[in-house]
């Protein structure tokens, strides 16, 4: 599997994610705070693991960040280097601003649909 591809074991579910980071609470300085990043990188990625989950609430999720050179600009980088770690989702979740994913049924067709939503507060 590629490590930059989500995956499961059965991949019951699959789709896409897309996030927009927070104006005022920035992931890379809790990098920072740990330790995590060094001086000479970025962050290339990020991976959110749940893992294994028998039906219980999720009070801790693992992050792995990816890290490349913040020298010169490469949009294929040679060196990858990965920290994974375990963090609150609340606390994780704090540093997106807004945060969309959909996970569709596997072998369904759901594209160009016209679709009704109902939305229920």
């Amino acid at each position: 599997m590629n490590t930059f591809q989500a995956g499961t074991q059965y991949n019951d579910l699959q789709g896409t994610i897309a996030a927009d980071r927070s104006d005022s609470n920035r992931f890379v300085d809790y990098l920072e705070s740990k330790n995590y990043i060094r001086d000479h990188e970025i962050v290339a990625a990020y991976k959110l693991n749940i893992g294994e989950n028998q039906g219980h609430d999720v009070s801790e999720i693992f992050i792995t960040v990816y890290f490349v050179n913040k020298g010169a600009f490469e949009e294929k980088p040679k060196d990858v280097r990965g920290v994974e770690f375990r963090i609150e989702p609340a606390k994780f979740l704090s540093y997106f601003k807004r945060l969309d994913a959909i996970m569709i049924t596997k072998g369904l067709d759901l594209s160009e649909l016209r679709v009704d939503v109902q939305r229920i507060d």
